[in-house]
């Protein structure tokens, strides 16, 4: 799913610290706004959560980020729930959390997945791909009497993002230049993106 950085394990082993009933409404919470696309929770729930955790307000948005990104992870590539305990076990995360988290993924996943399939991805913003145009430059080059030729791929991505201010959608353009192997890298790429959207449908 993803590699596990120090400040990953770190923020992991803070829910160690938790009872076991409060950290499963605690991800219960996390992955039900997520669903919702909110906040998963206010300043004045995060305040009382420091004093029910003996937390500091640092440590507690560690471990909100972290149960977080699992979850998006998770449903970002429809992962099976051994998947994602695997990938907790190996951060650090004791037994009791563990089972937390595989009973809210079970109740949950499938309602995530879907909400993420739904929320566009890749360009900043509320942003979706219209178009792609592409053509193929060639960058002719003179070395001792030789003539060398480098030819470029470029992709021309037409976007569509909403305005917030406005509530309009605005087009823009990203232009992409590939050499070949740079080119054939993107691609395999995609390929892969491919095989799981496959494997998820």
């Amino acid at each position: 799913m993803f590699s596990i950085t120090p400040r990953f394990r770190a923020a992991m082993s803070l829910a160690n610290h938790v009872p076991p009933e409060r950290f499963n409404a605690f991800l219960g919470r996390i992955i039900k706004q997520l669903i919702q696309d909110k906040r998963p929770f206010t300043e004045a729930e995060e305040l009382k959560l420091i004093e029910v955790l003996n937390f500091n307000l640092e440590d507690l948005h560690s471990l909100i980020d972290a149960c977080s990104l699992t979850f998006e992870r998770a449903a970002a590539i429809s992962a099976h729930m051994t998947q994602v305990i695997e990938l907790l076990d190996s951060a650090g995360v004791a037994p009791s959390q563990l089972a937390g988290f595989q009973d809210v993924w079970k109740e949950n996943a499938s309602a995530l997945i879907s909400a993420y399939k739904e929320k566009p991805f890749g360009a900043p913003g509320s942003s979706y791909l219209l178009d792609v145009q592409w053509h193929l430059h060639l960058q002719v080059a003179s070395t001792g009497g030789k003539h060398l030729c480098e030819p470029t791929g470029v992709l021309q991505l037409k976007v569509s993002s909403a305005n917030k201010l406005s509530g309009d959608d605005q087009e823009s353009f990203l232009a992409l230049s590939f050499s070949k192997d740079k080119l054939l890298n993107f691609y395999e790429k995609l390929e892969k993106i491919q095989e799981q959207i496959d494997s998820s449908s």
